[in-house]
């Protein structure tokens, strides 16, 4: 039955058993996508890690440019060099941190973060 036949039906006041299934399948379909919803607007664990982390960097962070591995190795942090990466991404999109290009001899340039 497609959607047109379903409320037609319910305006020529035809409810069938056919129509009460289907309709209780859309609203099974309703409630997973708001489920789903409030999935995505509640804060996972690794989110909560990751504001502590925002945290630890932001305490360390100076006029002196760190690299990633730096501010891994100052923190004793157990977490991969892409995730640190995206933290600190984060840092600067809220202005806390920014980067600067450094050189580091024989890798060529790099990127360094300081404090915003």
């Amino acid at each position: 039955m497609t959607r047109r036949e379903r409320l037609e039906a319910v305006i020529n006041n035809e409810i069938t058993e056919e129509l009460i299934e289907e309709c209780k399948k859309e609203l099974e379909k309703l409630d997973n996508r708001s489920a789903a919803a409030l999935a995505k607007t509640k804060e996972s664990a690794h989110y909560k890690e990751n504001k502590d982390y925002e945290a630890q960097i932001c305490a360390i962070l100076t006029d002196e440019p760190l690299q990633i591995e730096e501010i891994k190795e100052k923190l004793n942090l157990n977490v991969t060099r892409q995730r640190l990466t995206g933290i600190c991404t984060n840092l600067i999109k809220d202005g806390k941190a920014a980067t600067v290009e450094l050189k580091v001899k024989g890798k060529g340039k790099r990127k360094g973060y300081v404090k915003a």
